[in-house]
């Protein structure tokens, strides 16, 4: 209906992947786009791709070689990071949030576990975020959660996020 009039049309979108664009051009008939896309990222980010972690057995920690990762990981982290730095792990499914907790606690690290089930709330607000990982405060320098927490948090100390996957959008967090 839109194509029938020449009114101009503007379709914005923050998070659209790429590959969705023709679709939506389809959709709304739109035959002429001017695309504008500008980097969306922190300025103090550093962004890498860890492959080649090992899948094990179901049996063994949840289908991950959890200690291959965390190893990666956490040499990562150390590498980058600033003292009062904080890192979010984004687990597949709810047990590998508890699974991958207690790997990054063995690589001498504190860690919490949050999922959509967590009763521990007001202990990640407490120990996870600005401020929270100076000395004696009883932060906490991972996060094991599920994409349940990617909804409205704003943690500005985050130094690094790990996905399981890279999303389509190349974005990670909010």
């Amino acid at each position: 209906m839109l194509a029938m009039f020449n009114i101009p049309k503007v379709l914005v979108s923050a998070t659209l992947p790429p590959v969705l664009l023709p679709r939506l051009l389809k959709a709304y008939w739109i035959s002429e786009v001017t695309e504008i896309r500008v980097p969306v990222t922190l300025n103090l980010a550093k962004y890498s791709v860890i492959s080649s972690c090992t899948l094990v057995d179901k049996e063994g920690a949840n289908g991950y070689n959890l200690p291959d990762i965390v190893r990666k990981i956490v040499k990562h982290f150390t590498t980058w990071k600033k003292p009062t730095s904080q890192a979010i792990v984004f687990c597949k499914l709810k047990p590998h949030t508890e699974d991958a907790r207690k790997a990054v606690q063995k690589f001498g690290y504190s860690a919490l576990a949050y999922t959509s089930d967590s009763t521990n709330r007001d202990e990640v607000k407490q120990c996870f975020g600005q401020g929270h990982l100076a000395p004696d405060s009883g932060g906490k320098a991972f996060l094991c959660c599920t994409s349940g927490l990617g909804a409205g948090v704003n943690l500005p100390n985050i130094a690094l996020i790990i996905s399981r996957r890279l999303r389509s959008t190349r974005r990670s967090g909010r």
